[in-house]
């Protein structure tokens, strides 16, 4: 934590801190019980509240309100602290920073969670006071106004700290919530001025109770050289009004040892809450006292909540243990359970289990429960069921110490060895049965312990290969296991299943029909499926069956969901037939149900009376109408649902009913009964009697704008016509139209003020066949005819603090408003909806209320006896009748204190120039009248009341406060502005050295002196101002100011010289500065060179690791790389990775140099040359071989100068070869890679192409008979030659007068012996004859040679007619033996159309001799 600005902290943990003892207790707050103990033993002698109870209250201080204090002597018994935070540096007469508190602390009826430490042995809650001085010039003794306020003194006296004489200041926080202290130690603080006398005090906050110690170890009396001798301990409020110190302890010169002081709370007294709990957290009570009724050894806790001054809760609590002696007769029930069929038992033998304690200490009588007698505790006796024995224990020396328990003896067996379960399928066996479905037949429902099952009794005895389920037969037998509580009985017998079979159950029918009635056609019918299917299912071998239905067979298994209902369809049901066993099997019966029904519906009819008339009503009339399907059913009459369903004559009704009652809406329910005798329906008649009603008939519509005119929508009125539910209003021009009520009705009204007798519509009112029509009257109502928009200004008086605000009347609006004079009601409003018309945040007093200049605000007017209103919009204009003062509100004044006192003071008027500038005001300064306040509430009400009487020597108490001036004009109007006060202690300039040393290698002692600027001040601040003297000023000389202390040189003349610190004008001291020669660090090499690297692209340029060299040196060195000497001595341009430095031969500078620093010692360096290795670099074009060359290329690059050792070369299948530098007869296409090394053995891979050369495309060949024409596709410009057998190039792409045969046409450009793909055609040879007569000549009509083609050719034969008979595809001949699908044809001429590969056509004539 910070005393001045610069001071840093740290945090240092100690065991103890300086011979201060003391443990943080809670013991203020205790449980204690009726004999004042904090921890009850109930024995026989205990005052036991009702004999069995225990009476405890809550313990604790009194906490008092702390508006008052009171001050007391107490041991010397300080805190130790651990984890303790040291404030750090050189402490004289300053304030820490802000140090935030661990819990609110309460002082003079203020709350805090913040304080500042003061170096002279002081705390203050006042923390404007961070970092300022803490001055103890004093006279004053407690309570004053010029001590500093808000404060806590303990010693409070002029020392200063230092780390070089083991004095300190720290603070630590001690226990935990909520019951923490918060400690401050001034250890050994040096008095002021003497040489040897120390003080050493401590300070602790108390959380919750806001108590305050002040230990003194020793404060000695101030020596003869002290400049300020007073101390006082005590506090002082925030006023100075209230303080208070210790007796003997109010400012003087005294001293004290070993003495302690605490500062109470002395106000009123704090009440707490109380709230008990018991071991389970129960909350048992919230009084101070509680009974408390424990049956064993109980703990219970109190918590006691205080409520600070800033209503916060602080809880306290405490715990007691209420035990029992080991003679009290504590007892409890006990119950055992025995395993066997029968027990012998002793009575004795269950003392230990009645009571807690050892039995010995009591003596005990056990009586039978039911017959009162007393049994022998030692003679043994035989359990043969559950059994109740009372027990009374009494201690041995106290017969009427005594207590009664209940000793419970309780059987544990089976009560069935045969227990049966049903075969479903009567198969003989239960796969997979779980066995626990036969505890209930063995040990009944409420046995509480566990049933196993095992196999053999050996398994049973050692509880192994326990079995949970089992495929069961009949007479499968068990070994049983029970265990109950401790109790475990192995039954000695088996039990034994048996096998109860199931009902073999047929269903009579595949499908069974139902015919019923539905009455009341709801889909559903009640119905009693058992007896139905009773005689519809045969059960063989059973004489007593019962028979269930459910919907699907889950439900049957489990029995749940019981069908008791039938509805109509096709369907599956479900049949559980169980026998009188309880076993049961379950049969699938499908059911096919028709039901017969009479479908009537409800209905509802509105019938119109006149709220009071008696209305017939024939129910009979609604008959035919209710009924749906037949048209034709008797029907009866009754008055509720379940009359109708019972059918009782009695309870039927005349069709012809009368309703009496009276009202605007009357509903009566009858219920008609259809029935043809064997099905029925019941539905219900609803009779509504309507009387509809008119609320309002005449409205008032505001006139907005007063223009006459206003469109109105009806239907917001239809609910203020009439209200009454499910009503529909409806309006019409005429009274016609509105009884007729056939159309919509008008949805708007345009109403007029020309109409003098308002404007009329006719309201259709309706409620089924109900209406009633009713004209409705619409006048237009005048709105305030007002002035709806205005700026209005308020001349104000004055601008009271420049802000633009001042409070105006707003009711100076209404005659502006309103200039017609209308008798109008006005509202003020900072917000209107013009949308839905509401105003929102309405002004509480528009007669005084503040505005700002310019704000807009909305005013409401409305006549008094209507509800229309008009809205006028006004901007608000403050002009200001008299001129503005306009005061900065920045001002400062500090002062020196030369003298260290508790207070200084300032000439408030100094502070004029700072708030008033004249460039800033109209008015005149001269003009105005300045008065001083000590807060700003004063300065605003301008009375006596805070005001400073003489501000040109006020006296200020804190290093930095505030004060107000205000400034007033003539006319009364003011501005008022803080004014901030400081005094600040002269800077303390201290003797310090410097170590010189030839930083930047440059032969010279360059010094920055405002490096080291800390060192040569007490106290550091932003705000120091150091001058730097060659020779001391002195003897009216000025000395020699030294003008560059940035960059100062020391000469070998030079040791010493002078700073002057100053905080203000004249506000310092001297200090000497001496300078020291440091040990220049010594390196073993300091030449180095790097050759061994390769110039990758021969540029000169490589990124190289320069931090090799590193490793000849010191790992404690550092190291900082230049490009040149120039930027070492200069300290720039340093290299910012040296391990990847991007080198530049180019730059001209190969050489680096390297500063070497190390922590003590002045810095020195080396250099490193670099010098790059020239690589073989080469570039080999691609090479071009022609794809037809039966020869491959040769590939011979120019390595001169290169210096190669060794070749590699890879080609692009990956064959190597290494070793020669030439390659012959290439002709695998690719890229290919050169790697060669030269004498240095740098490396440099390179790579070419081989490509085939460049030639051209054959797109595509084409032609008719005897001719063909290629067409070719090249590079544009080039020229293309062509060849049919590469000797004769010819410049045409036609060849004529072709032959028959093959061909094979070749191209190439004109000026490249390479020629490209070739492209194949043929010329046919074609008969015109053939004689398929089987002679072997001449017997079929072929073509070969198609495969020259890439794709398949197609023949066709066509006869005289057009017919094809003969159609054939192939891509190597075509071979026809005139025949057309294995048929001979005639001997005639045929046609034939061949379509080649190459798309051409040819088209002739063939003769067909057959020898038919």
């Amino acid at each position: 934590m910070n005393f001045n600005k610069n001071y840093s902290f740290f945090i240092t943990i100690l065991l103890v801190s300086f011979s201060f003892f003391k443990a943080q207790t809670a013991s203020d707050f205790f449980i204690s019980d009726a004999r004042n103990e904090k921890e009850v033993l109930v024995n026989c002698n205990y005052p036991l509240v009702n004999g069995n109870c225990v009476a405890l209250s809550a313990n604790y201080p009194s906490f008092k309100q702390t508006d008052n204090y009171a001050v007391s002597s107490i041991n010397y018994t300080p805190y130790a602290v651990v984890n303790k935070t040291v404030i750090t540096g050189d402490l004289d007469d300053s304030f820490s920073g802000i140090i935030d508190l661990p819990f609110k602390f309460c002082f003079y009826g203020q709350v805090y969670n913040q304080l500042v430490i003061g170096s002279n042995g002081m705390i203050s809650f006042d923390t404007y006071q961070a970092n300022q001085a803490n001055p103890a010039n004093f006279s004053e003794a407690l309570p004053n106004q010029n001590l500093p306020k808000e404060a806590i003194f303990g010693v409070f006296h002029d020392m200063f700290f230092s780390e070089s004489n083991g004095s300190e200041i720290n603070y630590a926080v001690i226990g935990t919530a909520p019951y923490r202290k918060f400690v401050v130690n001034f250890r050994n603080g040096r008095i002021s001025g003497c040489d040897s006398e120390a003080s050493s005090s401590q300070i602790v906050l108390s959380e919750g109770s806001n108590n305050i110690e002040i230990f003194v170890e020793n404060k000695p009396l101030a020596c003869d050289l002290a400049s300020v001798k007073n101390a006082v301990i005590g506090i002082n409020d925030a006023t100075g009004d209230l303080g208070l110190a210790a007796p003997g302890r109010n400012t003087g010169n005294w001293s004290a040892q070993n003495e302690a002081w605490v500062f109470t709370p002395n106000a009123d007294s704090l009440t707490p809450d109380i709230i008990w709990y018991d071991s389970n957290n129960n909350i048992i009570g919230t009084n101070k006292n509680l009974t408390v009724c424990p049956t064993k050894n109980e703990t219970y806790k109190v918590e006691i909540i205080y409520t600070n001054c800033n209503n916060e809760k602080i809880i306290y609590s405490d715990t007691i243990n209420v035990n029992f002696a080991a003679d009290y007769p504590l007892v409890k029930d006990y119950s055992k359970i025995f395993c066997n069929s029968t027990e012998q038992v002793i009575l004795a033998d269950y003392k230990s289990s009645i009571v807690t304690g050892d039995p010995s200490f009591f003596n005990f009588e056990f009586r039978d429960a039911v017959t009162n007698e007393i049994l022998n505790e030692n003679t043994p006796f035989t359990i043969t069921s559950n059994r109740n024995i009372k027990v009374t224990v009494s201690n041995k020396n106290d017969a009427n110490c005594k207590k009664v328990a209940n000793l419970s003896f309780l059987s544990q067996n089976i009560y069935n060895y045969q227990p049966v379960i049903c075969d479903f399928a009567n198969d003989g066996i239960e796969n997979n049965f779980l066995l626990s479905n036969l505890n209930s037949q063995l040990v009944g429902t409420n046995y509480q312990g566990t049933v196993s099952y095992f196999t053999s009794r050996t398994n049973a005895e050692n509880n192994i290969n326990a079995i949970t389920n089992y495929d069961l037969i009949n007479g499968t037998q068990f070994y049983i296991r029970l265990v109950q509580g401790e109790c475990v009985n192995v039954l000695v017998r088996p039990i034994e299943v048996r096998f109860n079979s199931s009902p073999v159950v047929k269903v009579n029918n595949d499908s069974l029909n139902v015919t019923i009635c539905d009455n009341n056609a709801d889909g559903v019918e009640n119905f009693n499926w058992g007896d139905y299917l009773k005689d519809k299912i045969t059960v063989t071998a059973e004489s007593e069956i019962s028979i269930r239905v459910f919907k699907d067979y889950k439900d049957a298994f489990t029995a749940s969901n019981q069908l008791t209902q039938i509805r109509e369809g096709i369907y599956p049901v479900f049949a559980r037939v169980q026998s009188a066993s309880g076993c049961f099997s379950i049969a699938e019966v499908n059911m096919n149900v028709s039901f017969n029904s009479i479908e009537a519906k409800d209905i509802t009819k509105f019938i119109c009376f006149d709220g009071n008339e008696n209305k017939t009503i024939d129910l009979n009339s609604y008959k035919n109408e209710m009924l749906v399907n037949p048209s034709d059913v008797p029907v009866a009459f009754f008055r509720t649902v379940s009359h109708a369903q019972s059918n009782l004559p009695s309870r039927e009704i005349s069709s012809t009913q009368i309703i009496t009652d009276n009202g605007d809406y009357i509903s009566k329910n009858f219920y008609a009964r259809f029935s043809n005798g064997d099905c029925y329906t019941i539905k219900r008649i609803r009779i509504i009697l309507v009387n509809l009603t008119v609320n309002n008939k005449e409205f008032k519509v505001c006139d907005i704008g007063n223009n006459g005119l206003e469109r109105i929508t009806l239907s917001k009125y239809t609910r203020e016509i009439n209200n009454q539910s499910g009503t529909r209003v409806a309006f019409y021009l005429s009274e016609d139209e509105a009884k007729d009520g056939s159309t919509t009705g008008l949805r708007f009204l345009d109403l007029r003020s020309s109409s003098t007798s308002g404007s009329t519509v006719y309201a259709r009112i309706s409620l089924s066949d109900c209406f009633k029509v009713v004209s409705i009257t619409f006048n237009l109502v005048r709105t305030p005819n007002i002035v709806t928009e205005i700026q209005q200004d308020f001349p104000i008086y004055c601008d009271n603090n420049s802000d633009g605000k001042e409070n105006i009347d707003l009711t100076q609006l209404q005659p502006i408003i309103n200039t017609n004079n209308e008798l109008v009601e006005f509202s003020y409003f900072k917000s209107y909806n013009a949308q839905n018309g509401t105003f929102a945040d309405p002004y509480s007093e528009p007669s005084n209320t503040e505005v700002q200049d310019g704000e807009i605000l909305y005013v409401k007017v409305k006549y008094k006896d209507s509800d229309c209103f008009s809205v006028a919009k006004v901007t608000v204009k403050l002009p200001v009748i008299n001129d503005v003062i306009n005061l900065n509100q920045n001002a400062v004044l500090k002062i020196c204190n030369e003298d260290f006192s508790v207070s200084e003071t300032f000439n408030l008027e100094e502070a004029v120039p700072q708030l008033f500038h004249q460039e800033n005001n109209e008015i005149s300064l001269d003009s105005l009248q300045i008065t001083y306040y000590v807060n700003e509430n004063s300065a605003k009400q301008g009375t006596s009341a805070g005001k400073i009487s003489v501000p040109r020597s006020y006296i200020s108490t804190a290093a930095n406060t505030y004060v107000y001036a205000r400034f007033q004009s003539q006319y009364g109007c003011y501005s008022i502005a803080p004014i901030n006060l400081l005094f600040v202690l002269p800077a303390k300039a201290i003797n310090s050295e410097i170590t010189i040393c030839d930083n930047n290698l440059d032969g010279a002692y360059d010094v920055n002196l405002l490096a080291y600027k800390d060192s040569m001040v007490q106290n550091p601040s932003e705000e120091n101002i150091f001058k730097f003297y060659k020779v001391l000023p002195g003897n009216n000389s000025p000395g020699e100011e030294i003008t560059n202390p940035e960059h100062f040189i020391v000469d070998a003349n030079t040791s010493k010289i002078w700073v002057y610190v100053e905080n203000l004008p004249n506000c310092g001291s001297y200090a000497e500065i001496n300078f020291k020669k440091g040990k220049v660090l010594t390196l073993g090499q300091k030449q180095f060179k790097i050759d061994n690297i390769c110039d990758t692209n021969n540029d000169k340029k490589e990124i190289i690791d320069l931090t090799g060299f590193e490793s000849n040196f010191s790992s404690s060195y550092t190291y900082e790389y230049y490009d040149n000497q120039s930027d070492l001595w200069l300290g720039q341009n340093k290299i910012q990775n040296p391990a990847s430095y991007a080198y530049d031969g180019n730059s001209g500078n190969s050489t680096i140099y390297v500063k070497v620093s190390q922590g003590g010692f002045c810095p020195d360096f080396y250099t490193i040359d670099v010098v790059l290795k020239t690589t073989p670099m080469i570039e080999i074009p691609d090479y071009y071989y022609c794809k037809n060359d039966m020869v491959g290329i040769e590939i011979r690059p120019n390595f001169n100068g290169l210096n190669v050792v060794n070749y590699h070369w890879e080609f692009p299948n990956g064959t190597i070869k290494d070793g020669v530098d030439y390659l012959t007869n290439i002709k695998t296409l690719g890229t290919y890679t050169l790697t060669l090394t030269n004498s240095l053995g740098c490396t440099y891979t390179t790579t070419f192409k081989v490509l085939n050369e460049e030639t051209p495309r054959i797109v595509s060949l084409t032609g008719k008979n005897d001719y063909y024409t290629i067409k070719a596709e090249g590079i544009p410009g080039k020229k293309i030659v062509y060849s049919k057998d590469l000797k004769k190039w010819e410049d045409s792409n036609v060849f004529y007068n072709l032959e028959a045969g093959d061909y094979t046409f070749y191209v190439k450009y004109a000026d490249s012996d390479c020629y490209g793909d070739s492209i194949k055609g043929k010329i046919f040879n074609l008969k015109n004859a053939f004689s398929p007569n089987g002679d072997g000549i001449n017997d079929y009509w072929e073509l070969t040679g198609l495969d020259v083609f890439s794709n398949n050719s197609t023949l066709q034969i066509f006869d005289r007619y057009g017919n094809m008979v003969y159609k054939e595809v192939s891509n190597t001949e075509f071979r026809w033996d005139g025949k057309s699908n294995s048929r001979v044809l005639n001997s005639d001429t045929y046609w034939f159309v061949i379509t080649a590969g190459d798309e051409r056509i040819y088209k002739g004539w063939i003769y067909l001799k057959n020898k038919k």
